[in-house]
């Protein structure tokens, strides 16, 4: 930027903005013509394939003139053959993780009842010896009452 030493600082900022200015509209305008040139492409391009998507729209599919290669098979074989394949080793892999599943679900089933079964015995066991502890007392309960009654029969005087 060759400035003038007798301008002043304004003029050189206004001068500076000025070509900057002018080169941002040059490169606009390289753009806005290169954008030009490709839209006109894509038109052109449109223009010559406008008649052949018409005539893939009103087509009918003619089924009998279509022939497969060996290739073309084998492909559709090996490709149904990998669906089916990857199905059914999906399913395998879920049918073994649901007979385990059940069987620990069984199992733990089964110690649940063993355990409320050992709990139901041991309760029975407890109230049984709980009845005999209480009978035992009581039974100790009335030999006091009729030795304290001897007792006082024998060595109190009457009253």
């Amino acid at each position: 930027m060759p400035s003038n030493p007798r301008e002043s600082a304004v003029f050189q900022l206004v001068r500076s903005n000025h070509e900057q200015a002018e080169q941002g509209h040059k490169r606009l305008r390289e753009d806005y013509r290169e954008i030009e040139e490709r839209l006109v492409k894509v038109e052109n391009l449109i223009g010559e394939h406008t008649y052949t998507i018409g005539a893939l729209k009103t087509a009918s599919p003619d089924l009998s003139r279509m022939t497969l290669t060996p290739g073309i098979v084998v492909g559709i074989i090996t490709a149904v053959v990998s669906i089916v394949a990857g199905q059914v080793a999906s399913t395998w892999g879920i049918r073994s993780d649901v007979r385990d599943i059940t069987t620990k679900m069984s199992l733990q089933a089964d110690a649940e009842a063993s355990r409320q079964k050992l709990q139901d015995e041991r309760s029975a066991t407890l109230n049984a010896k709980t009845d005999g502890i209480d009978k035992k007392q009581e039974m100790l309960r009335i030999q006091v009452d009729d030795l304290r009654k001897e007792f006082d029969r024998r060595f109190q005087k009457p009253r």
